[in-house]
């Protein structure tokens, strides 16, 4: 379905033109796409929520590598065109490095 981008006033003067039957018709477009919008609201709102999920667990397992190794915060690891840098609540790539 197309919907209307410009819901200004002046714009819905001019689609409706004072007539009622319009005024419905652009009434229900106006619905079915805040029905549409809901949807990937509430998409958009999972998918966060398992990547802030995925984040944690990240964290988590960059902190049992350095219990593992016996190595403690902050810890950075040198690559050839970064620095993996680990601290107690995050875990980051540093690829302005001299």
């Amino acid at each position: 379905m197309e919907y209307i981008e410009d819901l200004s006033f002046s714009n819905i003067t001019n689609i409706i033109q004072g007539e009622e039957i319009k005024g419905s018709d652009l009434l229900n477009c106006i619905a079915l796409e805040m029905e549409e919008n809901k949807k990937k609201i509430e998409q958009l709102e999972y998918d966060l929520a398992c990547a802030k999920g995925r984040e944690g667990t990240l964290i988590e397992g960059s902190k049992r590598v350095l219990k593992h190794l016996g190595k403690h915060y902050p810890l950075a690891v040198k690559r050839k065109e970064y620095i993996v840098v680990v601290t107690e609540n995050y875990i980051s790539i540093e690829r302005n490095v001299l």
